[in-house]
């Protein structure tokens, strides 16, 4: 049944996601298989969440002295926005006004 291998595919992700990659290898398969699961599904929620950890991270890291970021990893923010707002322009919003720019 095509419902129980998605299912299988959305847990398969989970679990990749949420332990994390520690070589290229283990997230070029994440990869891969999110982007099988994407098209076959129309579920970007992967997506979402793999780009709100990267924005999450820049928020939260000490050294990044959020709000006040210096040139690179403002840039580096703003096109994790970009990418945020083509999957949900809601929580992009959100991004943006932490930044002071909403």
């Amino acid at each position: 049944m095509m419902t129980a291998q998605f299912e299988n595919m959305k847990h398969q992700l989970d679990n990749l996601l949420s332990e994390g990659f520690s070589t290229p290898d283990q997230y070029e398969v994440y990869r891969d298989l999110k982007n099988q699961y994407e098209e076959a599904t129309g579920d970007v929620s992967f997506s979402i969440r793999e780009v709100t950890g990267q924005l999450e991270v820049i928020m939260t890291n000490r050294e990044t002295f959020f709000p006040d970021l210096d040139e690179g990893a403002r840039v580096e923010y703003l096109d994790l926005v970009e990418r945020l707002k083509a999957l949900d322009s809601a929580k992009a919003g959100y991004y943006l006004r932490q930044l002071g720019e909403g």
